[in-house]
């Protein structure tokens, strides 16, 4: 509450009292996922939520589904968009190896004030021998655009999207990377991923060790000095008992070959154009990028042609069914919140290349971006997570960014001379 005095002159008094009371989630609630376990994108898994308490007046709840990787930093996925219904049945992607192949699903609810609480139970996910993600993307799109059923399309484009993004991590463990004081590998092959909270060392992923960052522990040695073991450099470096600064690598499924053993590590200038020697680590201005031998490509050299073409179909398939979501449903705040987040997770530059693909994703960042621009994300029901949505979007576009350059060195300069 808060009270107002103002005096006008001496006799003369005047008092208001305003009492403002803040509206609060509902509460107790939790999520059940069955079975407990199935194959990806294969088991229909039912996810139901209940046991949520509120004032009666902030009734009805509403509740929107989402999932995850285990542990991951990426953003959430759309199960199914915010409505009235406290249950969902979906298929899910593969869980990760290294977390016993676990998923995280999560339930957000709303009351009519939009007030939100949320809960998340884990399922375990395991790999589907038989899968193929070229027929699944075809036979669930063309059931959800038969009945027009915008959330099928969002879990089958985000379940298709986690599927085509695994890596290969089976060398960089959960457990290594915790002793590099790193997070988990996510975004580049057998490589831990940055450094933890109030660690420092090597930016972005590697697998060098991160230094805790304050006063009372002994700063690692930077270059030129004297050192015994790599871990005794900031840079993660020792040469013949000296300190020195490595070059940038490229990606590998095979840390003891460059470029997977198909390819020549390249450094390329932020407009794309390539340098005559290596650059450092601590270069900011340049980035390594792999040129992959004929009939290889991917950003690691690791794909042959023939499955890069097919993964280049299925993304272009993937922003087409972007796109088509927003002509079956209203538009809103969330809606646009989660098409950030599925194109995020559909475009990779490396793995579009044809003019098809690359026109179908680029109409879905113009669609997205035109919604954004109309205030769609800082409108009245705008969540809480907002400053996370737009750092999603800011990815998204730089990833549209790469599409002129590392991309297409990995591809074009082999399969397509």
């Amino acid at each position: 509450g808060g009270r107002l005095l103002q005096s006008y002159s001496r006799e003369v008094v005047s008092m208001a009292e305003i009492l403002l009371i803040a509206n609060g989630p509902a509460t107790s609630g939790s999520l059940q996922v069955e079975p407990s376990a199935g194959l990806a994108l294969s088991t229909d898994f039912h996810v139901e939520t209940s046991g949520w308490v509120d004032d009666p007046s902030n009734y009805p709840l509403t509740f929107a589904f989402y999932f995850r990787q285990f542990l991951s930093n990426q953003p959430a996925l759309t199960l199914q968009s915010r409505s009235t219904s406290p249950t969902v049945f979906s298929d899910l992607p593969e869980g990760n190896p290294f977390y016993q192949y676990r998923m995280t699903v999560e339930v957000v609810v709303y009351n009519i004030h939009d007030a939100q609480d949320s809960v998340s139970a884990a399922v375990q996910v395991l790999p589907n021998p038989g899968l193929n993600i070229t027929s699944y993307l075809a036979t669930h799109l063309a059931e959800a655009f038969a009945r027009t059923d915008a959330d099928l399309v969002f879990s089958t484009v985000n379940n298709a999207a986690e599927m085509l993004n695994q890596i290969n991590c089976t060398l960089a463990s959960p457990l290594f990377c915790q002793g590099l004081h790193r997070n988990p590998c996510e975004n580049q092959p057998q490589t831990c991923g940055s450094c933890l909270l109030g660690f420092e060392g090597v930016v972005g992923s590697a697998n060098s060790l991160c230094f805790m960052s304050n006063a009372s522990n002994p700063a690692p040695g930077k270059e030129g000095e004297p050192c015994r073991v790599n871990d005794d450099c900031l840079y993660g470096d020792c040469k013949s008992g000296t300190c020195v600064t490595p070059f940038l690598s490229c990606p590998s499924v095979n840390l003891n070959q460059i470029c997977s053993g198909h390819g020549r590590c390249s450094y390329f200038d932020l407009s794309g154009r390539e340098f005559k020697s290596p650059c450092l680590i601590t270069d900011i201005y340049c980035k390594p990028a792999c040129v992959c031998d004929f009939e290889y490509g991917g950003r690691d050299c690791s794909l042959l042609s023939s499955d890069l073409e097919v993964k280049d179909g299925n993304r272009g398939t993937l922003c087409e069914a972007i796109v088509q979501i927003t002509n079956m449903t209203r538009i809103s705040t969330g809606l646009v919140s989660s098409l950030i987040s599925s194109l995020f997770v559909s475009y990779d530059p490396v793995e579009v290349f044809s003019n098809t693909a690359e026109d179908r994703c680029s109409q879905s960042l113009v669609t997205i971006t035109n919604f954004v621009a109309q205030g769609y994300l800082v409108g009245e029901g705008a969540s809480t997570s907002y400053q996370a949505v737009q750092q999603t979007l800011v990815n998204t576009i730089s990833n549209f960014a790469k599409s002129n350059d590392d991309g297409r060195y990995a591809y074009l300069d082999g399969v397509m001379t």
